[in-house]
């Protein structure tokens, strides 16, 4: 979820400002959600929030999209502090069906410091 994937995270890290810029895409939820994840490898959490909530606003609905977004919003909010909106987030996705439970215990458990 929040790591480098592929050659577009590279690509989307390497055009943050592009994509800032651009108003042609403004409203393609799946390009806000792959922004959002690059803001976040790059621990950029405010904007990365801000991401990934116009990811839902926008639609980015594709094959689980919407859990993994939600996902991405919950570890967002962990690693910003905000516990409280992280497990909102967590409860979320997993009511829209996100279950890769391996990746939740890894990243929660480097969220958490346990």
């Amino acid at each position: 979820m929040l790591k480098p994937h592929d050659k577009r995270t590279t690509l989307l890290r390497s055009s943050v400002w592009t994509l800032r810029l651009s108003k042609i895409f403004s409203k393609d939820g799946d390009l806000w959600a792959e922004y959002g994840r690059a803001l976040a490898i790059e621990k950029d959490l405010a904007l990365a929030d801000l991401a990934l909530n116009n990811a839902l606003k926008y639609g980015g609905f594709g094959n689980k999209s919407r859990a993994n977004i939600e996902y991405d919003l919950a570890c967002v909010a962990a690693r910003s502090g905000d516990k409280k909106k992280a497990w909102s987030w967590l409860e979320k996705s997993m009511a829209d069906g996100f279950r890769d439970l391996k990746h939740i215990r890894e990243e929660w458990k480097s969220v958490s410091g346990h």
